[in-house]
């Protein structure tokens, strides 16, 4: 018996920036998968999709180089943006990538 098919990285970092945005735990996130036309329609999946497992992006995540995701908890969601050389402008919340 075979599994489902896999995800591809690019859907998995779509729907990681989105959770990101929204500021949504793994669960969250893909509870909104299934449920989100605009989140399917921007991942390209189905309106009859049943989406995925919460795991699945924990195990992305864990797959992704540790210094790139030093400011998220352990619930998925990033708490701040510390990456070395980025910079957080006091107007906004958007990082600045160094000069």
């Amino acid at each position: 018996m075979r599994g489902a098919p896999g995800l591809s990285p690019a859907v998995l970092s779509l729907v990681t920036v989105l959770q990101y945005a929204e500021d949504l735990t793994h669960r969250q996130a893909a509870a909104m998968a299934v449920r989100a036309i605009d989140l399917k329609y921007a991942i390209g999946a189905a309106l009859t999709d049943t989406g995925f497992d919460a795991s699945v992006l924990s195990r992305f995540r864990a797959r992704l180089p540790t210094r790139a995701w030093s400011g998220w908890s352990s619930t998925g969601s990033l708490s701040t943006a510390r990456m070395p050389g980025w910079s957080v402008p006091e107007a906004s919340s958007a990082p600045t990538p160094p000069m």
